[in-house]
C-alpha cells in the first residue's frame, strides 16, 4: 500500500477520499472567501450578535471559513505538513500529545475530544476507526477501494 494512501486516513479516522470530506480537492475557495466578506460585515457591525442563538459555534465556523478561503479549498490530508484545520483538537492530541498515529491505538478511546466531531462524521469515523483496529490499516484501505469500484 503506499505513503499516498495512507496519508489519506485522518487520526480520528476519516478517509479523506470519501465524500465525507468536503475539504480534500475541493473547488470552494472562491465561494468560501465570498460569504466570509459577507459575514464579516455583518459580524463588524454588531447586529446580530445577540440574535444568534449559536454565536460561539460562529466562531468556529468563520475560522473554518477563512481556512477555505486562505487554503483555496484545498488539502492534502489531516497527516500531512500542511493540513485544512491544524488546530483540531483531535488531530494534535493524537499525533502531537500521545505519537500516535490514529485515535483507536489510545486506551482512552473514544475520549471526550474525539466524540465532539460533527455529528455527521462520528458515526464514520467510529465505525473505520473499528475497521483499521480489526484489520490493519492496508487491508481496511484495500477493502474500502473495492467497494469504491
Amino acid at each position: 500500500m503506499s505513503e499516498e494512501n495512507k496519508r489519506f486516513v485522518a487520526p480520528c479516522g476519516l478517509h479523506c477520499l470519501d465524500p465525507s470530506c468536503p475539504l480534500l480537492k475541493s473547488s470552494g475557495g472562491s465561494q468560501a472567501k465570498a460569504l466570509a466578506i459577507k459575514l464579516d460585515k455583518c459580524v463588524k457591525s454588531n447586529k446580530y450578535e445577540n440574535a444568534l442563538a449559536a454565536w460561539t459555534a460562529y466562531q468556529g465556523f468563520d475560522k473554518m471559513l477563512k481556512i477555505l478561503s486562505t487554503k483555496g479549498g484545498t488539502c492534502e490530508g489531516c497527516i500531512s505538513a500542511t493540513p485544512a484545520y491544524p488546530d483540531c483538537s483531535v488531530r494534535r492530541c493524537c499525533l502531537s500529545a500521545k505519537k500516535l498515529d490514529f485515535c483507536h491505538q489510545c486506551s482512552d478511546f473514544p475520549c471526550e475530544k474525539f466524540n465532539k466531531l460533527n455529528e455527521e462524521n462520528l458515526g464514520r469515523c467510529l465505525n473505520n476507526s473499528q475497521g483499521i483496529k480489526t484489520l490493519g490499516l492496508e487491508d481496511w484501505l484495500r477493502q474500502k477501494n473495492t467497494k469504491r469500484m
